[in-house]
C-alpha cells in the first residue's frame, strides 16, 4: 500500500512538532522557531496540494490570455513565435497527462516573453498604445495577486483577510473552464 502525501506530511509535521522539535536544544532559539517554520511549511504544502496543479494550470491560461490581449493590442509587436507558444500552452491544461512540471515550465517561458512584451510596450512612442498595455496589464495583475493571496491564504499573514476570496473562487476562469476540487482532509 502507497501511504497518501497526506499522511506522509502529517508523519512529518508531527515527527518536527513532537520529536525534533522538543530535542532541540532550548537555549537556541534560532533552531527552535527554524523548526516551527518547518513544521508550518510542511503544513501550508499539505493544504495546498490538491491545488497545485490547478493553479498553475490556471496561471498558464490567464498568461495566454494575456499575451493574445497584448497582440490584439498591436499584433505587429507580439512575434509570431510568441503567439505560437502561448497558443499551445492553452492546450495543456486539457491533457490530463500534463506534468505539473510541463505547466511551471510553460508560465515561466510565458512569463518571460510578457516581461519582454511589457519593455517592448513601455519603449513604444504611442501613447495609447501604452495606456491600452497598461491596463491590460493591471487587469491580469490584480487577478493574479487573488490568486497568489488566496493561495497562501492558510498562514494567516494577509494584511486584508476580509478580502480574501475562496481558492475554488479564484482558480475559475469565466468563460473558460471551471473545475470542481474536493478537498481530502
Amino acid at each position: 500500500m502507497q501511504p497518501s502525501i497526506d499522511l506522509r506530511l502529517r508523519a512529518m509535521i508531527k515527527a518536527m512538532k513532537e520529536s525534533i522539535a522538543p530535542a532541540i536544544d532550548p537555549s537556541n532559539q534560532t533552531a527552535l522557531e527554524q523548526a516551527k517554520v518547518v513544521a508550518g511549511s510542511l503544513d501550508l504544502i499539505r493544504q495546498q496540494i490538491d491545488y497545485v496543479h490547478w493553479f498553475e494550470a490556471v496561471d498558464v491560461l490567464a498568461h495566454a490570455a494575456l499575451i493574445e490581449a497584448l497582440t490584439e493590442v498591436d499584433a505587429n509587436s507580439v512575434s509570431a513565435t510568441i503567439q505560437a507558444d502561448a497558443a499551445d500552452a492553452k492546450t495543456l491544461p486539457a491533457r490530463w497527462q500534463c506534468s505539473l512540471a510541463t505547466l511551471r515550465d510553460a508560465n515561466n517561458a510565458l512569463r518571460e516573453s510578457i516581461a519582454g512584451l511589457t519593455a517592448d510596450f513601455a519603449a513604444c512612442e504611442d501613447p495609447d498604445i501604452r495606456s491600452r498595455v497598461a491596463g491590460i496589464i493591471i487587469r491580469h495583475e490584480e487577478d493574479q495577486l487573488r490568486r497568489e493571496r488566496a493561495f497562501v491564504a492558510p498562514t494567516g499573514f494577509d494584511v486584508f483577510p476580509e478580502s480574501l476570496l475562496p481558492l475554488e473562487k479564484v482558480l475559475e476562469i469565466p468563460g473558460q473552464f471551471s473545475i470542481k476540487a474536493e478537498r481530502h482532509s
